[in-house]
């Protein structure tokens, strides 16, 4: 559940289906309240590219959560592109 990450917060999960560790920098309540805006700098760069032909390296990802700690889409459903939940 991500309720408990808050800024500052070391997060670890899998973005596009890679494993992901790094720290909330910002966050902010999305229009729903069942669902929270995280800003994560991750601890080494992922791919964000969904094709096999190109490459494209963030280390800086904004994502919407659910409360369960998955991505949801603009229509608050989830998407299945991140699961993050903080380290413990």
């Amino acid at each position: 559940m991500t309720t408990h990450i808050s800024i500052g917060t070391r997060i670890c999960g899998t973005y596009l289906g890679h494993p992901v560790a790094g720290v909330v920098k910002n966050m902010e309540s999305a229009s729903d309240p069942r669902h929270k805006r995280y800003w994560v700098v991750l601890d080494e760069p992922v791919d964000v590219a969904k094709s096999e032909h190109m490459t494209a390296m963030r280390q800086n990802l904004q994502m919407t959560m659910d409360l369960d700690g998955h991505t949801v889409n603009h229509k608050g459903e989830r998407d299945g592109i991140g699961e993050i939940k903080a380290e413990v």
